[in-house]
């Protein structure tokens, strides 16, 4: 049973830094094809680049909610955005999905 959860761990984790990437690839198109959009939502920053700071971490978080619960307008109009939170959404909820199958099988 355990030979199976380390692996399912690392999937996970490794699930996870993917939607990170997809969220980062995001968030720099919306910096790089939208900016007043950008402005807008806070100036959010995206791994280590943070340009107001704090103030930055926390509009990155709150972009983050925002984005897995609905589509940014801006994506809505641009043909070209890389990709729509149902994207972001189903990588997480299958890291999710990995987390609680290993939690059901450790106890």
């Amino acid at each position: 049973m355990n030979n199976f959860i380390t692996p399912l761990l690392i999937i996970a984790i490794l699930v996870l830094w993917y939607g990170n990437w997809l969220f980062t690839v995001l968030l720099r198109h919306e910096y790089q094809s939208h900016r007043d959009d950008w402005e807008r939502d806070g100036r959010p920053g995206w791994s280590y680049h943070y340009v107001d700071g704090v103030k930055s971490l926390l509009a990155s978080q709150r972009v983050w909610v925002t984005w897995l619960l609905r589509n940014p307008p801006w994506a809505e109009r641009d043909s070209a955005a890389p990709f729509t939170r149902w994207r972001i959404f189903t990588v997480i909820g299958l890291a999710l999905f990995a987390v609680v199958i290993v939690g059901l099988l450790t106890r």
